[in-house]
C-alpha cells in the first residue's frame, strides 16, 4: 500500500453532519455555523483545559440560537454572512473556541501520521466546505495540515473551470509552499457538467502545478462522463 487518504478529519458542520438536515424554516450561514459548534463533553473539557470558559460560552450560543428561533425573523443571506463575520471578529470566546478546534484537528492528523509507517503517504482531504478556504470552520488549517501530513487533497467541486482556478489560487496562497497539493474533481452535474468545462478545469490544475488527480464518484457517473476522464488523462479533446 502506497498510503492512505483521510477525509474530512475536522468538525463536520451542521449542514453536512446529520443524516437528514431537515428544518421547516429557512437557513442561513449564521444559524448553521452556530448550530455546527460542538459542545460535547469531550470538547467542553478540552476547551476548559485550554483556558476557555466553554460552559458559559455554550450557554451564550444556545441563548442566541434560541432567541433567533423564537423570533419571526429570517436573516437575508448577505446579512447573515455579515453577522457571522462580525461575531468571529468581535467575540473573543468564539475565536478562541474555533482556534481550539483547529488544534484538536491538527493534533489528530499528527497522531495518524505517527501511527502510519514512515514510507507510506498520508494525504488529507481537509473539508466538506466549498471553496476549500472554508475549511477553517471545521478546524482544518490548510498550512498546518500540509506541514503535518505532507499532502493536501483538495476537492475542487465547482461548476466552472474559472472557479476551480480561483480556488487553486487561494489554496496556494494559504499553503505558502508547504506540502504537496492534489486535486479531486467531479466530472458531472452539479459541478463540471460539460466535457469542455471539465477539460478546461483539468488544464487549469495542471498549469497550477497539480499533477495528481482523483475523480468522484465512479459508481455514480454516467459512462459518457467516465469517458471524459480518459480523454483528459490522454490529453485529447
Amino acid at each position: 500500500m502506497r498510503g492512505i487518504s483521510v477525509e474530512a478529519p475536522g468538525f463536520t458542520p451542521y449542514a453536512h453532519g446529520y443524516h437528514h438536515e431537515f428544518a421547516l424554516m429557512k437557513s442561513n450561514v449564521w444559524l448553521e455555523n452556530m448550530l455546527g459548534l460542538c459542545f460535547c463533553s469531550h470538547c467542553v473539557a478540552g476547551a476548559e483545559k485550554a483556558g476557555i470558559e466553554a460552559r458559559r460560552f455554550k450557554a451564550e450560543v444556545a441563548g442566541d440560537v434560541a432567541a433567533y428561533l423564537d423570533s419571526d425573523i429570517d436573516y437575508p443571506a448577505d446579512m447573515a454572512e455579515a453577522f457571522w463575520r462580525a461575531d468571529v471578529a468581535t467575540n473573543v470566546d468564539l475565536r478562541r473556541y474555533l482556534d481550539f478546534r483547529s488544534g484538536v484537528v491538527t493534533s489528530l492528523i499528527a497522531e495518524i501520521r505517527s501511527a502510519v509507517r514512515k514510507d507510506a503517504e498520508v494525504a488529507v482531504i481537509p473539508s466538506v466546505a466549498r471553496p476549500t478556504g472554508g475549511a477553517w470552520y471545521e478546524g482544518s488549517d490548510l498550512a498546518a495540515i500540509a506541514d503535518t501530513a505532507g499532502i493536501v487533497e483538495a476537492c475542487f467541486y465547482e461548476p466552472s473551470a474559472m472557479r476551480v482556478k480561483a480556488d487553486l489560487f487561494d489554496i496556494r496562497r494559504r499553503l505558502k509552499g508547504k506540502g504537496t497539493l492534489r486535486g479531486i474533481l467531479r466530472p458531472s452535474h452539479p459541478d463540471l457538467a460539460s466535457k469542455g468545462e471539465f477539460l478546461e478545469a483539468i488544464a487549469a490544475l495542471g498549469e497550477g502545478g497539480v499533477e495528481d488527480l482523483a475523480f468522484y464518484n465512479w459508481g455514480h457517473l454516467r459512462r459518457a462522463n467516465l469517458a471524459w476522464i480518459g480523454d483528459a488523462l490522454r490529453g485529447t479533446i
